[in-house]
């Protein structure tokens, strides 16, 4: 097997890169309605995981 790379390097060089990674920090975390919930400090709210969507297909949850 042949590998070019150039090609590789280029290919590479090409693709944007991102500058920044954003990770949420949450001012509250709470459970509601089946769902882990996490605030950030503007008022959003995001699901960081559905317990209630694990346990209809069968599975248990991590708690």
């Amino acid at each position: 097997m042949v590998i070019d790379l150039q090609a590789y390097k280029d290919n590479k060089a090409r693709t944007p890169k991102p500058a920044v990674r954003r990770i949420p920090v949450f001012e509250r975390v709470f459970v509601k309605d089946g769902k882990l919930i996490g605030e950030t400090a503007k008022g959003t709210q995001l699901i960081i995981k559905d317990y209630a969507k694990e346990d209809s297909n069968g599975e248990k949850g991590d708690c």
